[in-house]
């Protein structure tokens, strides 16, 4: 429902005003503007100073002559819209003072522009003297009054104040009256502007909420750069209200900003930072147009501590995802000085900031050391990201590692894609088996190490990281550095602190604590207990174990899935190894390690190769791109594991 007032000089024009406006809403014809319901209140008042304590909390007010120029004096926000004054109105009342005048003297029209606008002319038509008096203000009614009585006139026309003013004088007088014509074409036109506002309210509204909801802040300036609006996060910034600051120039928001030309320049440049009570804020300048015409600016405004509260809390949502670490060195068993030792050195670099190089031959806990020291370093809360340098080809290694920006690649990810080095800023990386990375990517990982940056593939931006490098590695890095397959500088720079990892041969003493660790944690994801007896706890520590505990888990593993309801003794550990002359634990070393290391290795490899093809709904393209091989290359391994597919 729309709200409109009239205000009306004299109660018999509230009455005629209120029939018009009841046949306005009835009539079948419907513009527009119709599809709204407009209610009517009236109130009787000569001149706005009747109204003092009124409370206009309407959408449109209808009056008629001085009123109507007294309410835009007194606030130019108030819509208004005046009755007009058609010629058939000035016509009545000319006649009838024409009647009751009797050529005596000039009649005087009086009263606002639109009042008196073609009295003259129709004074010809109706042969009577006529002389017109503008009254711009009520408080000019008496001089009026008495100038037409100087002038001789002897009937007055005019407004209801001016014509009581007149008969109180002596002088005849005519109320000039607004017709059905007008009160029509006033009634319609107050629809029309309501209708418009209401639009306009809408559309304000909805963009109101927009700017209010913004993390950014935003003010509003014309074309002198004084302020005309602030939303409320620039409220927040500068800890006031709008209307602290509206109507004022922008110098007053930024008193003391080296950058204030800039700000004043119409044509949108790169964004400044600037000093601010105490914040850095980024700040960018748009220009408003209207026609190729510069009415304005806007002025968006980012608390740069703001943007990195944000950052952090997206870092801490990709944590939450998975980037965390599963293992405490509480999870790390064993008693032996070599283990003992190692331990001590990995805690103490847990404390450090710098790179630290893990060397260890496979499967003797390289990462979870690297989980744990990253589990009690100050980045422990932070993002913890792995990766095998060996499991993925170089270009996906390069994407993987650095990220890429949009279009780089034919499908790739709208937007662009942040390296792993991005999503490890504040926490750490870890580069499993570093030894892998190809020799054009590590001097790229070398800049990396020593800028503190990165820059993503296809992209020309650097993006400055805060992220610590445990590096992982099973073979003689040195040696490698010798043959020309890995950068000396590299190897220099990852290796700041160093911690070598005990075979589990060398810690012979460890394996009963770790095989029945093993076995316990393998009864709670069978809900059964899982036992061996002491002479195959003898029996698995005298053997040799080059895949180290990776290889021993595998064995544990195995046990406890074939022998469910017994404890297991040496015949059955015998019976699961790869070949019948490993089955004494007096055997040479290197016969065992050559047997079992190659049928594990072989074992691996198919089972990667099966969950591939799994994977990829056994479409062979596919399932080579996720092993990082080529098609041939997947073709020639199922062909030697006998794999048909």
């Amino acid at each position: 429902m729309i709200k409109m007032l009239l205000i009306a000089p004299y109660e018999k024009m509230v009455e005629d005003f209120s029939r018009v406006f009841n046949q306005h809403n009835q009539t079948s014809h419907k513009a527009e503007y119709e599809v709204e319901q407009y209610s009517l209140e009236t109130v009787v008042a000569r001149v706005p100073e009747d109204l003092p304590d009124f409370n206009f909390n309407v959408e449109v007010v209808i009056s008629r002559g001085l009123v109507s120029s007294g309410l835009r004096r007194l606030n130019e926000y108030i819509p208004v819209v005046e009755i007009p004054v058609a010629a058939n109105d000035i016509v009545r009342a000319l006649s009838k003072a024409g009647k009751i005048n009797n050529n005596i003297g000039p009649v005087a029209v009086t009263g606002s522009p639109n009042m008196i606008m073609g009295a003259e002319d129709i004074a010809d038509i109706l042969g009577i003297e006529i002389k017109t008096y503008l009254i711009p203000t009520d408080e000019d009614i008496p001089l009026v009054v008495n100038q037409a009585c100087a002038d001789g006139a002897a009937t007055l026309v005019g407004g209801i104040s001016t014509t009581a003013l007149a008969r109180s004088m002596g002088l005849k007088s005519v109320l000039l009256e607004s017709g059905r014509e007008s009160i029509w074409h006033s009634i319609t036109e107050a629809k029309r502007l309501a209708y418009l506002m209401r639009r306009e309210e809408e559309k304000t509204a909805r963009l109101n909420t927009v700017l209010n909801h913004s993390e950014d802040a935003i003010i509003v300036l014309d074309r002198n750069n004084t302020v005309t609006l602030l939303n409320k996060s620039a409220e927040r910034i500068f800890h006031s209200s709008s209307q602290d600051y509206r109507n004022k120039p922008v110098e007053k928001i930024f008193p003391s900003c080296p950058d204030l030309d800039y700000l004043s320049n119409a044509v949108p440049q790169e964004a400044v930072v600037v000093e601010h009570n105490g914040l850095t804020l980024n700040i960018s300048v748009s220009s408003l147009t209207v026609h190729n015409e510069v009415i304005g600016k806007l002025l968006t405004i980012q608390d740069i501590s703001k943007i990195q509260e944000l950052e952090r809390k997206i870092r801490e949502k990709l944590y939450e995802k998975g980037h965390v670490t599963r293992h405490s060195f509480d999870d790390i068993k064993g008693t032996s000085s070599a283990i003992r030792e190692s331990l001590r050195i990995a805690k103490e670099y847990s404390t450090a900031e710098s790179t630290i190089l893990i060397i260890g031959k496979t499967g003797t806990g390289k990462e979870l050391f690297a989980q744990s020291i990253h589990n009690e370093s100050r980045r422990r809360n932070r993002p913890f990201i792995a990766l095998n340098c060996a499991a993925l080809s170089e270009h996906l290694l390069e994407s993987e590692l650095f990220g890429y920006s949009e279009g780089t690649f034919t499908g790739g990810m709208k937007g662009g894609k942040p390296g792993l080095f991005e999503l490890a800023h504040l926490g750490t990386i870890f580069l499993d088996e570093i030894s892998e990375i190809p020799l054009n990517l590590q001097a790229k990982l070398l800049r990396v190490l020593q800028e503190k940056e990165v820059r993503r593939m296809g992209d020309d931006k650097v993006i400055p990281l805060d992220v610590r490098i445990i590096s992982a590695a099973n073979i003689n890095l040195y040696d490698q550095v010798e043959k020309g397959l890995f950068r000396e500088d590299l190897l220099y720079r990852i290796n700041i602190l160093e911690l070598t990892l005990p075979d589990l041969k060398e810690r012979r003493e460890d394996i009963p604590i770790l095989v029945t660790s093993i076995m316990e944690n393998l009864g709670k994801s069978r809900t059964r207990n899982i036992s061996l007896s002491a002479d195959a706890l003898e029996y698995l520590t005298d053997l040799s174990w080059p895949g180290n505990i990776r290889q021993l888990r595998n064995i544990c593993e195995r046990l406890s899935v074939l022998y469910k309801t017994k404890q297991i003794d040496i015949e059955d550990i015998r019976k699961i190894l790869p070949s019948p002359k490993t089955l004494s634990p007096s055997c040479d070393d290197e016969l065992f390690s050559d047997n079992f290391l190659r049928q594990q290795q072989i074992e691996h490899e198919r089972t990667r190769i099966v969950k591939a093809l799994k994977e990829a709904n056994f479409n062979k393209g596919e399932a080579a791109s996720i092993l990082g091989i080529s098609r041939a290359t997947l073709w020639r391994k199922m062909k030697s594991l006998n794999l048909e597919y």
